[in-house]
């Protein structure tokens, strides 16, 4: 529980790190949790500190901790070093009343997904024993492309949309958020192609062992099928979510968060039944779209530039390069399949070089097509290998 006020804090001084075009250190900040998480995990298993799995559950807790106090250290030096002192402060001035009257509808609308994904886990429980677990792996799974890509480009163009709304440069903020959402499509249909046409493998090689068996796997495809689909839709969600918070506008963000609630809701009872814990995921992913078409809709028509239609003739070309690497990448998987088998070993090597085959064929197709901001997108992946060799 102590963690709670750890990522707080971690998280408001990583948007202050972020107004000032520092983005290293909030980037960094889930790795201290993992390796922290990581180490005691491992550390207390190997040496045999505590007893059996309670034993393992608090060196767990102990390494949520650490990775918290580390998440809050690190982005607190950063400022340091920018000149900010740290005081305490109670007063109750007008920054405090505009934090809070922003925040309250903010939370709402940011989270929804969230509270979507807790009332399919609550409807699980009715459906199977596994339902829960396999939906709550299959939305995990979902976190890496969003996690790496996606929140990356929302957390560089928001600061920068936010300037040129303060601003009154709605131009410019406009062009900052056609190139966010570009590279949002750029990098969201490929990975939603990939991991469609490659979830049991994915399944298979990370979670099928031990209490997790191949009815499991079964189980899980379909599912992360689906919300593969919906991942374009998402992703897209994070950026225009924040086009409306540069404008200070929190009311449609909650109309579209209440809307999209309804509609999980709605179909998660009425396809619970037909479909089971499928249905959930589908009720997800309608939710998911129902609110990305919303908030662009209502986003178009507050100013000229916005619009969904600059970007049509990139999405195609999108489209017809994933289109491309999803055939190249089917075609390879079943005939590695056939000749290296579906041992665990066989099929870890065969998903990283078909991952890495499906990955350069679809660079190699954007480039080919031209598409705008590639460029863009060449840095960001640049930026991301550079931080991970270090």
């Amino acid at each position: 529980f102590p963690y709670l006020c750890c990522v707080c804090l971690a998280a408001v001084f990583s948007a202050a790190l972020q107004t000032l075009n520092r983005f290293l250190e909030p980037a960094l900040s889930p790795i201290w949790l993992n390796v922290s998480m990581i180490t005691l995990l491992t550390g207390g298993a190997y040496f045999g500190w505590g007893e059996g799995a309670m034993g393992a559950m608090r060196w767990l807790c102990a390494g949520v901790l650490l990775g918290g106090f580390l998440q809050l250290l690190v982005p607190a030096l950063a400022l340091r070093r920018e000149g900010w002192v740290p005081r305490l402060d109670l007063g109750r001035g007008e920054p405090l009343r505009q934090i809070i009257a922003l925040m309250g509808p903010t939370v709402f609308g940011s989270a929804v997904y969230l509270i979507n994904m807790s009332v399919s886990q609550a409807i699980g429980l009715q459906v199977n024993a596994s339902s829960v677990a396999v939906l709550n792996l299959a939305s995990r799974l979902m976190e890496l492309p969003i996690g790496v890509f996606a929140v990356a480009v929302t957390t560089v163009v928001f600061p920068l949309i936010s300037r040129y709304a303060a601003a009154g440069d709605w131009a410019n903020m406009a062009t900052a958020y056609r190139k966010g959402m570009r590279l949002i499509l750029t990098i969201n249909v490929p990975a939603a192609v990939g991991l469609f046409l490659l979830a049991e493998p994915v399944i298979r090689v990370l979670f099928q062992r031990g209490a997790f068996t191949s009815e499991n796997v079964a189980a899980m495809r379909p599912v992360l099928m689906v919300y593969a689909l919906g991942l374009p839709f998402l992703s897209f969600t994070n950026i225009v979510l924040r086009a409306f918070y540069a404008q200070r506008d929190t009311v449609t963000p909650v109309k579209a968060a209440v809307l999209s609630f309804i509609v999980n809701l709605s179909l998660s009872l009425l396809l619970m039944g037909p479909l089971g814990t499928l249905g959930l995921a589908v009720a997800g992913n309608v939710a998911t779209v129902v609110q990305a078409v919303y908030l662009q809709v209502r986003l178009a028509r507050t100013r000229d530039g916005f619009g969904f239609h600059h970007v049509f003739r990139d999405l195609g070309k999108v489209l017809l390069a994933a289109i491309v690497m999803g055939a190249l990448v089917a075609l390879v998987w079943r005939t590695w399949v056939r000749l290296a088998g579906t041992s665990t070993p066989a099929m870890l090597i065969g998903l990283g070089a078909v991952i890495a085959l499906g990955v350069g064929a679809y660079a190699i197709g954007i480039w080919l097509l031209r598409i705008e901001g590639r460029d863009d997108l060449m840095a960001l992946v640049r930026r991301r290998l550079k931080r991970a060799e270090a």
